[in-house]
Parts: structure tokens; sequence; C-alpha cells
């Protein structure tokens, strides 16, 4: 409830002076005080600080702009509250020391769930970082072993291209030697 007794613009507790809770024609409330300093600093268009919505241009002053008084209401119903809670608590101060002993113990458990949820985290994340090194190694392994396989591939072109060349030469030998057998028959 406090936060709806409260302006969102300066964060402070409205009240029935210079913070009176003030309607914008968007919906929006907003202390008397806000709207003057938007006023002032703004001589043209100004616009809700929470939607941009343009406030009422015939509007020159924080003070024509209607007062929320839902808002005032649930203010005193507050402060009435607290003056009851306020008995309540003077009158039970066991009853506190037991909801603050169980607040502590709940926060405490928390705290260790957390811890705890933290060290599994820190631990998957050490897993999956030497897992990552691993991946690498491997990756460096078969990219090692394709540069290899890339350079035994070159050299083999090579050798199939000499091989080649040797080849063709040995077919003109070879044709040479066969024409050359026939002229010494026919001779």
């Amino acid at each position: 409830m406090e936060s709806l007794t409260e302006c969102e613009t300066c964060l402070q507790q409205f009240n029935y002076d210079q913070r009176r809770p003030r309607f914008l024609l968007c919906g929006h409330t907003v202390c008397t005080l806000c709207i003057k300093v938007t006023l002032a600093l703004n001589s043209r268009t100004v616009n809700c600080p929470y939607c941009r919505i343009p406030l009422d241009q015939n509007k020159t002053n924080a003070e024509a702009f209607p007062t929320n008084y839902k808002v005032l209401k649930m203010m005193d119903l507050q402060k009435q509250q607290i003056k009851n809670n306020h008995h309540d608590t003077t009158e039970k101060p066991n009853e506190l020391k037991i909801m603050k002993k169980n607040v502590i113990e709940k926060t405490a458990t928390q705290i260790l769930s957390c811890r705890t949820q933290l060290a599994l985290l820190q631990e998957r994340f050490e897993q999956l970082r030497f897992e990552r090194c691993i991946f690498k190694e491997k990756n460096y392994g078969l990219l090692e072993n394709l540069q290899k396989s890339e350079v035994k591939n070159l050299m083999l072109h090579r050798r199939i291209h000499e091989m080649s060349g040797s080849i063709i030469e040995g077919a003109h030998l070879l044709h040479r030697l066969e024409t050359a057998g026939h002229c010494m028959k026919d001779a």
C-alpha cells in the first residue's frame, strides 16, 4: 500500500500540502510539487512522466489539476492501521521475537539454498570450460591432420604429374622404337 501513497516521480510520501496527489489527464497521479517543477521546466508541451501523454494545455498551474482523494483516504487509513499495529506490537513483544526469529531462519535457509545453487553453477561452468578445452584440442588435432593430408595430396599430385610426363616420354620412345623396328624389317 505504501507505493500507492507516494509519488512515483519523486518517491516522496503524498501529503495534504506541497505533495498533494493530483490526477493527470491520462489518469496517473503525481504530487503537486512535481507538476510545478514539470510546468516550470517545460514551456512547450508538458507530458505525463509515465506514459508521455500530453497534459491538459489549459492548466498552467499545478493546483488546476484535480486532487486524488482516494489516495488521501488511503493515506489516512494507512496511518490509522499503523497506529493500531503499534498498539498490537507493544502488547505482544514475544510474538514479534518469534516472527523475527522465523524470518531470520527463513532468510538463512534461502541464503544457504542460493549458495548451494551458486556452487552447482560454478561446478558446471568449470566442467563446460574443461570440455571446451578438450574440444579445442581435438579440433586442433583434426585441423593438423587435415593440413598434413593436404600436403600429402599436393605431393601425390606432383608425383602423378611427373609420372604422367615420364609415361608420355616412354610412349614416345616406344613409338620410335616400334617405328625403327618396322623400318628394319622392311630393309
